[in-house]
């Protein structure tokens, strides 16, 4: 029963750092600015999860490999995990 408190306590104090950020930034920036910011950070987060997942795939011992040896999966979520990375940038110096 301890534990399932300790989860939730963590739980719930993350739930706050988070919902108290999401107020800050609705503070600071303007109301046009705020449904960017949600999307490029999607984009972003999108990103970092493929970038991290191509990281793990990596050390698995999957075939086909390229003359590397980096899985060509990992290779493909690497390049577009880039790409999304450099398109949610180039996004917000647009706006």
């Amino acid at each position: 029963m301890f534990q399932s408190l300790n989860k939730l306590k963590r739980t719930s104090i993350m739930t706050s750092i988070i919902l108290m950020f999401a107020g800050f930034c609705m503070i600071l920036c303007p109301a046009d600015y705020i449904p960017t910011l949600i999307d490029t950070l999607g984009v972003v987060l999108r990103a970092c999860v493929l970038f991290f997942g191509s990281c793990v795939l990596c050390m698995t011992d999957i075939r086909p490999r390229t003359a590397n040896g980096i899985l060509l999966i990992a290779a493909a979520g690497f390049i577009f995990s880039v790409a999304l990375a450099i398109f949610a940038v180039r996004r917000m110096k647009k706006k």
